[in-house]
């Protein structure tokens, strides 16, 4: 959808999203984030041992809350179960969200979350 242009004109218009499983001292933990494209900020994110539908879910949730925003245009995510689930897509259709998914194994479609990981 957004066809990698990754330059908004206001905080809140873009956000792009991705995991990234860590070793802590707790073990393997998956944690998801979300950066707001105009600011490059991580604006939400959630961390658990499992790399599930609720680990993105409650990622957006979060920052959906702490934001607030006035309308969102996309949400940008690479190609991954998670962001594909009915409840990932039913909470993107209740906050007005649409999403701008890339292609399987096209990094640069994700790029900004890429690049922070």
């Amino acid at each position: 959808m957004l066809n990698q242009n990754f330059d908004p004109h206001s905080s809140n218009e873009v956000w792009a999203g991705g995991v990234i499983y860590l070793n802590t001292g707790e073990g393997w933990m998956y944690l998801a984030i979300a950066i707001d494209l105009y600011s490059r900020r991580i604006v939400g994110w959630d961390i658990d041992k499992r790399m599930m539908a609720d680990l993105v879910s409650n990622a957006l949730i979060k920052v959906y809350n702490l934001r607030q925003p006035e309308k969102i245009w996309s949400f940008i995510v690479i190609w991954e179960s998670q962001y594909t689930s009915e409840c990932y897509c039913h909470l993107l259709t209740n906050y007005g969200i649409r999403a701008s998914i890339g292609d399987v194994g096209v990094r640069r479609d994700n790029a900004v979350a890429e690049h922070f990981f």
